[in-house]
């Protein structure tokens, strides 16, 4: 056979280039699964025919011999390995149907992770796994598809994994391929290495094990051709289909003809109703003192005043004026009219000016009549801001009420209730 087809002997003479001459065989321990080195373990010449074979086609049985008792494995003697790589006689039918199990390539690739790829040098593995690939690359008797699912294998599982796959497909190959000889022996030699080339390892070969079936290498090779012809088929429709369109693009513009039509010209003349929306109508703050209220307490003390300066709601006293229990009263109050696009209420509640002198202050809000917020502040309390939801009210109701007020005549000259009190409306 040539040397650019993958077969047991060029890919053993691959691997026998680069082996070690001082290699040492791990042996598999069944009992725990695992192999491991004898203590006494001898070094080998692997660049040797014989060596590197009893490697190889360990690699394929060497579960076999526990998991089935005595079987019919040859001993991988020097004459035996050459008759058998040479195609002189058949492979031993038991390592042919080691090769064709399922488990096949991962039972194979636990050996060469042990035996054969630390016996061949670091600096050499590069070059033993790209030579096997050229040796994939130039065989097209495997057929387009298996040469790239090899060349993806290559690229992305480890050395051990990739060079293990690729001996049990030419372990298969050889197999089938001298099966096929037997079975035609008078067909030319030419035509002989062309078939040997092009057969696919036996069907019970699994997937997994990179040896697809004779079927399959022929339903491979008849979807290849199908498909170069579907994709000249649409190459040429895709020429036709450009050459087209180039010819419309140039084509000339066909001419436009003015009709003129017979007697006067009547012009009609169409009036649509154009209809504008609306600008948004953006959010507003309007301070409180800006809205008219429509009700006020008749507390002699309490006043609504505001300006640009100051917009305040208060308890108000004349200097000098007697304060008595007036204050304990429910008419401290303000209420005014708002607009239904009303959507919050803030303000600053105060606290007296003179903490120790006046009071506590209760405050109020009420929206319809409910009161929405209610706070009580004590004499030495700090101011508070308030946000109120009053979406959807229509009456606003602000109450100042003073609680535990004392009876005795104090003196008052002015303090704060509620300040900087405003409305913000809704935005659309």
């Amino acid at each position: 056979m040539s040397g650019n087809v993958l077969t047991m002997r060029t890919f053993g003479d691959v691997l026998k280039k680069r082996m070690s001459k001082t290699a040492r065989k791990k042996y598999f321990d069944n009992s725990r699964n695992t192999f491991t080195l004898p203590p006494d373990a001898i070094e080998r010449d692997a660049t040797k025919q014989e060596t590197l074979y009893d490697f190889l086609f360990e690699s394929l049985v060497y579960k076999i011999q526990y998991e089935d008792g005595e079987t019919k494995i040859p001993d991988f003697n020097k004459s035996w390995i050459s008759e058998t790589i040479n195609g002189k006689i058949p492979l031993n039918s038991e390592v042919l149907k080691a090769a064709q199990k399922q488990e096949a390539a991962a039972v194979t690739a636990a050996y060469f992770n042990n035996n054969i790829v630390p016996n061949i040098p670091k600096h050499l593995l590069p070059v033993v796994v790209d030579s096997v690939g050229e040796l994939i690359k130039e065989d097209a008797g495997l057929g387009a598809i298996k040469r790239a699912s090899l060349k993806s294998a290559k690229d992305k599982k480890s050395e051990a994994d990739y060079l293990a796959a690729v001996w049990v497909l030419a372990v298969c190959n050889c197999a089938e391929c001298l099966e096929r000889k037997q079975s035609n022996p008078s067909k030319p030699k030419a035509v002989e290495a062309q078939a040997d080339t092009q057969i696919a390892p036996p069907p019970e070969a699994a997937p997994s094990t990179y040896a697809p079936s004779v079927s399959n290498a022929e339903g491979w090779c008849k979807r290849e051709k199908m498909l170069v012809c579907v994709m000249s088929v649409l190459a040429a429709a895709l020429v036709v289909a450009l050459f087209l369109l180039l010819r419309l693009a140039n084509a000339p513009a066909p001419e436009e003809t003015l009709v003129v039509p017979d007697g006067p010209i009547v012009h009609t003349i169409e009036f649509y109703n154009v209809v504008t929306e609306a600008p948004p109508k953006p959010a507003m703050v309007i301070p409180l003192y800006n809205i008219p209220y429509i009700e006020i307490g008749d507390s002699e003390c309490f006043r609504v005043s505001g300006n640009d300066e100051e917009n305040r709601i208060v308890l108000f006293s004349k200097e000098n004026e007697i304060i008595s229990a007036l204050f304990n009263k429910y008419n401290n109050y303000v209420v005014y009219d708002i607009d239904a696009d009303a959507s919050r209420f803030l303000a600053t509640l105060n606290s007296p000016k003179y903490p120790l002198t006046y009071p506590e202050l209760t405050y109020r809000i009420l929206c319809d009549d409910e009161v929405r917020y209610e706070v009580t502040l004590e004499g030495n309390s700090q101011p508070v801001d308030v946000d109120i939801n009053i979406r959807g009210t229509k009456r606003l109701a602000i109450e100042i009420e003073l609680i535990g007020f004392s009876y005795n005549s104090i003196s008052v000259s002015y303090y704060r209730g509620i300040q900087n009190a405003r409305i913000i409306t809704v935005g659309y």
